[in-house]
């Protein structure tokens, strides 16, 4: 892997959605690590300091949403963006952190890879 490559930690518990975003953002030149669920997502950011990005869906099985997953990734590595996105209109009523962007399902190629591909 290049020295600068973004290596982008992607949480979705649809396998189908999971991959392709992970087709997406490899083929935009990105390292795309995968977790299905908050649990997962948070050992794989402790073990995998190289992770720069955080890609999460909203409603995930287990007892830490995305919502929540992005307040701890925020609290731990304040340096890395995190996006959060979700299908359900409920959570565009939510209070997502400050530092988190979202992006609506269904989304486009173009607008992942334009947030995350910097």
């Amino acid at each position: 892997m290049p020295v600068n490559q973004r290596t982008v930690l992607v949480v979705e518990d649809d396998h189908l959605i999971l991959l392709n975003a992970r087709i997406l953002l490899e083929n935009a030149g990105l390292s795309v690590l995968v977790a299905n669920d908050a649990l997962q997502a948070l050992e794989l950011l402790d073990a995998r300091p190289e992770v720069s990005a955080l890609f999460t869906d909203v409603i995930m099985p287990g007892p830490i949403d995305g919502v929540a997953l992005a307040e701890e990734v925020s609290r731990r590595r304040p340096d890395i963006p995190v996006f959060i996105t979700s299908g359900s209109p409920e959570t565009a009523q939510r209070t997502l952190p400050a530092s988190a962007s979202f992006l609506p399902k269904p989304y486009t190629a173009s607008q992942l890879t334009s947030l995350l591909v910097a």
